[in-house]
């Protein structure tokens, strides 16, 4: 096992796994649904995933791109679990130093108090295929994993001036505390990022505004929402900035820009994004 949290009917927890397997064999990395109880569930599920890849930074700017997707289409499946079975939402078998990345959205509608597990597994001996439903483990047998981490959403607010000090806005920096505040989430991989920006030209000329992505860590790829459209960039490499958006603002115009991206996994956070004019 390398992961199991418990679920619960009316809440939405959010799962991002990012394996690589080193092991010199093969593997099957799944990630399952858990039903122990002796009633049916059912689960609204935002699954973006993929792998196997050697490519460690592109399999986590693929799921990450497929996150945000369905998180601005809204766009889910809706999967019942029958009592005391598993059901089966990632399937991978990877070679030696493959790698498989995903973000996924689970919200319990009804039912027991249910768990998501992630685990390594030999190949043939759990031959199970996406969609497969199986008699569920003992749920006693799962160590319930603590790093768990309340609230993946962080709301910030900013803003820019023309002709004043650019708007530096931190990605992954600021980590989030588990529930005990023992464990830290550094980069803040998979926590959403809802930016609203401020841009305002007081002059009396046309001025523009430009937003950029400034790999501030090393190697990294970034997936945004800009004002209902996505965009990104891949491998990126600091020092350089990568433009993202640009706006042209009329003479004493004001208008609010709105960013929503994810730390990628596969990448090095903490980033920034910066606004200038």
């Amino acid at each position: 096992n390398l992961f199991a949290g418990k679920i619960s009917p009316g809440r939405s927890s959010r799962l991002l796994y990012h394996h690589q397997n080193a092991m010199g064999k093969r593997a099957r990395l799944l990630v399952e649904i858990i039903n122990p109880s002796d009633v049916p569930a059912s689960y609204r599920v935002l699954k973006a995933v993929s792998g196997p890849s050697i490519d460690t930074v592109l399999v986590g700017y693929i799921a990450g791109t497929g996150f945000l997707k369905g998180y601005r289409d809204n766009v889910s499946v809706i999967e019942r679990v029958p009592p005391a079975s598993r059901l089966v939402l990632v399937s991978d078998v990877l070679n030696h130093m493959q790698t498989s990345s995903g973000i996924l959205e689970i919200s319990q509608i009804d039912g027991q108090d249910s768990f998501v597990r992630v685990a390594s597994v030999d190949p043939e001996q759990d031959a199970v295929a996406v969609g497969a439903i199986t008699p569920a483990p003992n749920p006693l047998l799962l160590n319930l994993s603590d790093n768990v981490y309340p609230s993946p959403i962080k709301t910030l607010e900013f803003g820019h001036v023309v002709g004043q000090r650019w708007a530096f806005i931190p990605i992954g920096k600021h980590a989030l505390h588990d529930i005990a505040s023992q464990k830290k989430l550094y980069g803040n991989y998979g926590v959403t990022y809802d930016i609203n920006v401020k841009v305002e030209n007081p002059t009396s000329e046309p001025k523009t505004v430009n937003v950029l992505f400034e790999p501030s860590a090393g190697l990294a790829s970034g997936v945004f929402i800009i004002d209902g459209k996505i965009v990104s960039t891949k491998y990126a490499q600091p020092p350089t900035e990568y433009p993202l958006a640009s706006y042209r603002l009329k003479p004493g115009e004001t208008r609010t820009v709105n960013i929503v991206t994810v730390p990628l996994a596969g990448s090095n956070y903490p980033a920034n994004l910066v606004v200038r004019s």
